[in-house]
């Protein structure tokens, strides 16, 4: 049976070590775990991103990813989860909703996170924020942060076709426009330049999506090309989110993967 959202927000977690304010807005925040073990180490960590989904609305907060957010860093990541403004609040939006992520990132680059090494920085996201975290991880490499270095991404049932995805009739799909400010038709450049289908890959990337996923179909796992993709059988939408599962045993493995390809991985316990 598939983990559904209550399940997830059910999920105590570890609170973050840290509050980061980015802006001025109440959502211009974010929380930060720092790699539980590393003074064991002696050696600083990967850092995480963890962008949070919820269909980009203001309903949906960043607090139902906390506990995987305490999970990875458990397993010995520094994890940064962004919280961002949505649609429904002031400055939510497109632009204003992906121009977070990446103040955010220009905010952490610049603070001293003990144990953690930002210059192995990985982006990950969940449904729409694996929309907002392959956006930004398709930027420009002149664009990037200085002070850190991003080495690859991770859509967990990502949305990567937002001119396809509008045009949906889900509850889900059906927000897409309000992000927009409209539909595809009405503004082509916009959804054009917003799509991660749309831009070239910079760093490697990894598409995970649950068989049971009824919320992201199929056709966003097959719309980034090059990307490496992987459909986990049995898993749904929200089992990305609870480390209790499969789905998490399996992104947990992929993490490791793609950070090891240039850092030599990190240690797990």
């Amino acid at each position: 049976m598939p983990v559904s959202f209550g399940d997830v927000v059910a999920l105590d977690a570890r609170a973050p070590d840290r509050l980061l304010r980015y802006g001025a807005e109440p959502s211009q925040a974010a929380a930060l775990w720092l790699p539980l073990g590393a003074h064991r180490r002696g050696s600083a960590m990967p850092l995480v991103v963890l962008v949070h989904g919820g269909c980009w609305l203001r309903e949906y907060d960043a607090t139902h990813a906390y506990a995987l957010a305490a999970a990875l860093s458990r397993d010995g990541y520094g994890v940064l989860v962004p919280e961002y403004r949505r649609v429904g609040e002031k400055g939510g939006g497109w632009p204003g909703t992906a121009a977070d992520i990446v103040v955010a990132m220009d905010h952490l680059a610049r603070q001293e996170l003990p144990g953690v090494n930002k210059h192995h920085t990985l982006l990950v996201g969940h449904s729409a924020g694996g929309h907002l975290a392959l956006w930004v991880a398709g930027r420009e490499a002149d664009l990037q942060p200085a002070g850190l270095t991003l080495v690859g991404a991770i859509g967990l049932a990502a949305i990567t076709d937002i001119e396809r995805y509008a045009r949906g009739q889900s509850s889900c799909q059906r927000v897409t426009p309000q992000l927009m400010g409209g539909m595809p038709e009405q503004y082509p450049e916009r959804y054009a330049q917003a799509s991660p289908a749309r831009r070239a890959l910079r760093v490697p990337t990894l598409l995970l999506r649950g068989s049971e996923d009824s919320i992201v179909g199929l056709e966003q796992l097959n719309a980034l090309d090059g990307a490496e993709t992987l459909q986990v059988d049995g898993a749904g939408h929200f089992d990305w989110l609870h480390p209790g599962t499969p789905a998490y045993a399996t992104l947990r493995d992929a993490i490791f993967d793609v950070l090891s390809r240039s850092y030599g991985g990190a240690a797990q316990e």
